[in-house]
């Protein structure tokens, strides 16, 4: 049977998951927002830069040189925004292969 207190239970173990694994890529909290609301904010000048060099590696192509990335920046988003972010353009997801490895 379930009751109200579980799926309480469920969301707050859920943020906290959430929570763990935007920490673990270098996401912070910051109320430094106007409202003053509570978002998550993680600064992607490392990646800005890596992407501006493989760029510049690899040079024009047959229909010349190919736009120059836009850096992003320090992003600032509520946690289930960066949560997709950080797994679209951070993590690789390894794991995922490793688990098809053992079947």
């Amino acid at each position: 049977m379930t009751f109200f207190y579980k799926i309480e239970a469920a969301k707050n173990a859920l943020e906290n998951v959430k929570t763990d694994y935007l920490r673990r890529w270098g996401w912070k909290q910051t109320c430094n927002t106007p409202g003053s609301f509570w978002l998550w904010q993680r600064d992607f000048s490392e990646e800005d830069a890596a992407a501006h060099a493989r760029w510049k590696a690899r040079g024009p192509g047959p229909l010349g040189m190919p736009s120059e990335p836009r850096p992003f920046g320090i992003i600032t988003a509520p946690i289930d925004l960066a949560v997709s972010m950080t797994a679209r353009f951070l993590d690789e997801q390894l794991e995922l292969a490793e688990e098809g490895d053992d079947e």
